[in-house]
């Protein structure tokens, strides 16, 4: 009997093992992450040049901001950075680091935490964009902040260009990366269909007045017979008063 309950006790073991995992990583996900990531949002289709911002997280909230723009290409620059100690909940922040894919895409040592990323550098496709903060002594503080999206630089907007004002009859245009089967491109403005393409590069005239003034957005689905391959959007303005 004694060597019975010897073995029912090795057993165990893994499954105590197992269950101490699981309330461990239970307990770690409830912890605020120390910086939030602002731009890109999460689930944001991203192409070219985009801006990667993030900011300590003051109020210990365990909420995501993400309030960024998660469209194409930003072009706000890298912000000087202002010499003063960063610390979010408590906790002194002496490095953030952004990560896309497992690779780095820059440090920071000082607030504010923004860079360019050109999203080229990375295939196509769904792509984890991770905020990690450290602290004194170079520990990374747990957890890291991280949106998940979508990188598709096959399919381009070529006009309008991001945050573009247009009015009247304006021209949407845009092209398939050489190489990426596609059949047809589908445009939309909001999420009404406007048009639709069967070549690259291809132009159509949009009457703007069919839409009241103020931002909106241009979505590009290309297919490859009737399975979605590639999407893509971009912000605009329309202002016709």
């Amino acid at each position: 009997m004694t060597g019975q309950h010897r073995g029912a006790q090795y057993l165990l073991w893994p499954v105590v093992l197992m269950a101490l995992v699981v309330l461990t990583a239970s307990w770690a996900c409830d912890d605020p992450p120390p910086i939030i990531i602002l731009s890109p949002g999460p689930g944001g289709i991203l192409s070219g040049t985009v801006t990667i911002e993030a900011t300590p997280n003051d109020d210990g909230s365990s909420t995501n901001a993400n309030i960024g723009y998660p469209g194409n290409s930003y072009a706000l620059g890298v912000a000087s950075a202002r010499q003063e100690t960063a610390s979010a909940a408590g906790v002194t922040i002496s490095r953030v680091e952004f990560i896309a894919m497992g690779e780095s895409i820059a440090s920071f040592t000082t607030p504010p935490y923004i860079c360019e990323w050109d999203t080229t550098s990375v295939k196509d496709g769904h792509c984890n964009v991770k905020a990690v903060a450290y602290d004194g002594d170079g520990r990374a503080l747990f957890p890291p902040d991280r949106v998940r999206v979508v990188v598709c630089n096959a399919v381009r907007i070529g006009q309008p260009a991001k945050d573009a004002v247009v009015s009247g009859m304006a021209t949407i245009a845009g092209t398939v990366k050489e190489g990426v089967k596609v059949s047809l491109i589908k445009v939309y403005v909001g999420g009404k269909k406007i048009g639709s393409a069967t070549a690259s590069p291809f132009s159509l005239q949009w009457d703007s007045t069919t839409v009241p003034d103020g931002q909106h957005f241009l979505r590009l689905k290309a297919y490859d017979g009737k399975r979605l391959v590639r999407q893509c959007r971009a912000r605009f303005k329309v202002k016709n008063k």
